[in-house]
């Protein structure tokens, strides 16, 4: 499964919230440098959808705060 993100980094609270029935919004704590704010979205969309960490990839968007993830079943 495929999911947009778009990912906030260095917000005052980290969670995330739907924004369509594809695309959700990821605010992180960590700033986005040497990929901490990567590496802390993909442990909240892990969380939100009951998936590890290791079941998720970011296929696009590596380095924009626009990304599409893909969910492994």
């Amino acid at each position: 499964m495929l999911v947009k993100i778009k990912v906030r980094p260095a917000s005052s609270k980290a969670g995330i919230e739907r924004k369509s029935d594809e695309a959700f919004i990821v605010k992180t704590r960590a700033k986005a440098e040497a990929g901490k704010a990567n590496n802390e979205a993909l442990e909240i969309v892990g969380r939100y959808f009951g998936v590890p960490t290791s079941g998720l990839k970011i296929i696009r968007g590596l380095r924009s705060k626009n990304k599409i993830i893909e969910i492994k079943n």
